[in-house]
């Protein structure tokens, strides 16, 4: 596919959409492309379009949404049946309506349906979507959907990761980022004592092929294997009695009833996202 079908061209005065199909180089794409609009100008709607067809050539996505819009892209159905939408209608939607939830999602069925072939999307082209996607929502620190254990980050990265420095560093740099960030916690990777000594705890531990987890590594953060960060003593550059503090803070979060959630599932491991 060299281009990507986003719709129709609209005309400036009127915002009637006209019969010149709206098509996207796909190599405009290569590296970054920013949505704008003024709310409700349907710049959602753009957004889940795009990734329809970028799906649709079998391009794998990986879409962070923090509101929870893009999770439409599941709802993708072949025939357009009542059936299939029965689930996701909303009871008390169809109460306000004064029909029945049955009802309601005949007339959503219909809706999308009629507005989809309005606009030139056949059979065909959803048949390709249906067929050739899988859409996974994975939910972090709740089970409706797939959940994800964050705390999984403090796994011993790929032995050919563990062999870069440069890649090794920047890991290390952005799970200690992500840890601290547990407990409110924004350091400077290079000057704070707290971003510091983790760092070198993780490090250490993935270059002899070791995984600490939370329970290995709260207590070498109290207690150090070494004696020195840099040229000076380990208790002088971050004082035991910090450390301990900074253990404390992790540890409760850890268990916390209410982090139990995000401590389920599988890792958040891009390679497993983008697996076919």
């Amino acid at each position: 596919m060299s281009s990507l079908h986003l719709g129709r061209r609209v005309d400036p005065h009127t915002f009637a959409p006209g019969d010149e199909e709206l098509r996207l180089p796909v190599d405009r794409l290569v590296r970054h492309a920013v949505c704008v609009g003024m709310t409700g100008s349907g710049k959602t709607g753009l957004c889940v379009g795009l990734l329809e067809e970028v799906a649709s050539t079998g391009v794998p996505v990986i879409a962070i949404d923090p509101k929870g819009d893009l999770a439409n892209l599941a709802l993708a159905f072949r025939d357009h049946r009542a059936e299939d939408f029965a689930p996701w209608v909303d009871p008390a939607e169809a109460a306000r309506q004064g029909v029945g939830v049955d009802e309601l999602a005949d007339r959503t069925a219909r809706r999308w349906r009629e507005g989809l072939e309005a606009w030139g999307v056949d059979d065909a082209r959803i048949a390709r979507f249906v067929d050739g996607t899988r859409v996974t929502i994975h939910t972090p620190g709740s089970t409706a959907g797939v959940p994800v254990d964050v705390l999984a980050m403090l796994d011993a990265p790929p032995s050919g990761l563990v062999d870069d420095a440069e890649g090794l560093a920047a890991y290390v740099s952005s799970t200690v980022g992500a840890l601290l960030g547990l407990v409110g916690v924004e350091a400077d990777p290079v000057q704070d004592p707290q971003a510091v000594v983790l760092a070198r705890l993780l490090t250490d531990a993935w270059t002899a092929g070791r995984t600490l987890g939370l329970e290995g590594l709260l207590p070498a953060l109290v207690d150090p294997p070494f004696d020195k960060v840099g040229f000076f003593p380990v208790d002088d550059f971050f004082p035991r009695k910090e450390r301990l503090a900074l253990a404390m803070k992790l540890n409760a979060v850890a268990a916390a009833p209410s982090f139990a959630s995000w401590r389920e599932g599988a890792p958040l491991d891009v390679d497993a996202l983008l697996a076919p």
